[in-house]
């Protein structure tokens, strides 16, 4: 498991930063009703924005209901999605906290999206909460206006610095605590990427002596130009520095690779190549998927960034990169599957089994209710 999901803050006390707008949110959230207005927070990515939220949803014992930058965002699946998670609590009548992430995010194809955010907002029996990266950005001036904004200010390098030393307590890393400030300054405020450049350097080592490797770090590198660099580089390097500087992760990148080969390469050979290296990239994946060991994700990335060695000709002329097939169709599916999992969850809660065992056995309660 990765450590930003590993250390993930499950109540708000473990929060980094941000206590004025946690204590604000605390006065907000048991004392909204019905016509008061939503929230919308807004800030960069990584300062913590959906944690937050979720932690206070647990301390609250709020059943969270998320829609996000993954998921279709039309204005059909908005009311399709969000229409009975406004009206109706969770399977045993707990009360519901709507979260809509990235709502910024909304593109030109997303049409009469914000408009049917806005009706839900005066429609909805449970609060909700908007998150953005720019709360400013025309597209959502209808919503803004109709909000009430919170702004999360930069985390204190110090306060990552703590919280990296913690981490690397906890992983029984020996680490000096000038190189954790170094990559705390390094951060910018975003405690994200603090963190995944903690583990990135510490992989397969029990000290951080040395922050160099920092040197290459640019953040929030476009999943587009990731691409255009993967497939041309003229040095592995080159390929793995972008990847690392990507916002995506490494298996999002696999497949965005797997989608583009052909668009990349037209000989024939090139493309068979690709895919050989490709399917050797897949075996360090499938390690990590089976027995969740995420040292295997720098094998995976190392062989992701000698696919453009493949190239017989010169590339030539702009290629459309296209995001994956299957990242598309999980996408518009994940709010069906986190409603099934949520129900499965609070069966097995109170069926004392896990869910996947109600998953397995859930045909059978239909028949025994039909049967009563």
């Amino acid at each position: 498991m990765q450590w930003v999901n590993k250390y993930k803050p499950k109540t708000a006390s473990e929060v980094v930063g941000h206590n004025s707008v946690i204590e604000k949110l605390k006065q907000w959230l048991p004392t909204w009703k019905k016509g008061d207005k939503c929230l919308l927070i807004h800030g960069p990515p990584g300062y913590g924005k959906s944690a937050m939220v979720a932690a206070l949803a647990k301390d609250f014992e709020l059943d969270l209901f998320e829609m996000n930058g993954s998921d279709e965002r039309t204005a059909g699946a908005i009311k399709r999605v969000l229409t009975p998670a406004i009206k109706q609590g969770s399977l045993f009548g707990r009360k519901r906290l709507i979260v809509v992430d990235e709502v910024d995010g909304l593109s030109g194809f997303d049409r009469g999206a914000v408009s049917e955010l806005s009706k839900i907002m005066d429609q909805s029996k449970f609060p909700i909460i908007f998150l953005a990266n720019d709360a400013y950005d025309t597209r959502i001036k209808p919503l803004r206006l109709k909000c009430e904004l919170i702004q999360l200010r930069k985390v204190p390098y110090t306060s990552i610095t703590k919280r990296l030393l913690e981490i690397c307590e906890k992983e029984n890393i020996e680490a000096d605590p000038l190189i954790v400030k170094q990559i705390a300054l390094s951060a910018a405020g975003d405690i994200r990427s603090a963190i995944n450049d903690i583990e990135t350097i510490s992989c397969g080592h029990s000290k951080i002596v040395d922050s160099t490797v920092l040197g290459f770090r640019e953040r929030g590198k476009n999943i587009f130009d990731v691409m255009k660099i993967v497939f041309r580089a003229s040095t592995m390097k080159t390929a793995i520095e972008s990847m690392y500087q990507c916002d995506k992760d490494s298996n999002e990148i696999f497949w965005w690779v797997e989608q583009n080969i052909c668009n990349e390469f037209k000989d024939s050979r090139e493309i068979s190549d690709a895919y050989n290296i490709l399917s050797k990239a897949d075996v360090f994946r499938g390690r990590i998927m089976k027995n969740q060991n995420y040292r295997f994700a720098k094998y995976m990335v190392d062989m992701l960034a000698s696919i453009s060695s493949v190239r017989r000709n010169k590339p030539s002329g702009f290629v459309m990169y296209r995001p994956s097939d299957r990242i598309i169709i999980m996408g518009r599916t994940k709010a069906m599957r986190r409603e099934r999992e949520e129900k499965y969850s609070e069966l097995g809660s109170y069926m004392h089994c896990s869910k996947k065992k109600v998953a397995s056995q859930i045909h059978l309660l239909d028949v025994i209710l039909k049967d009563n």
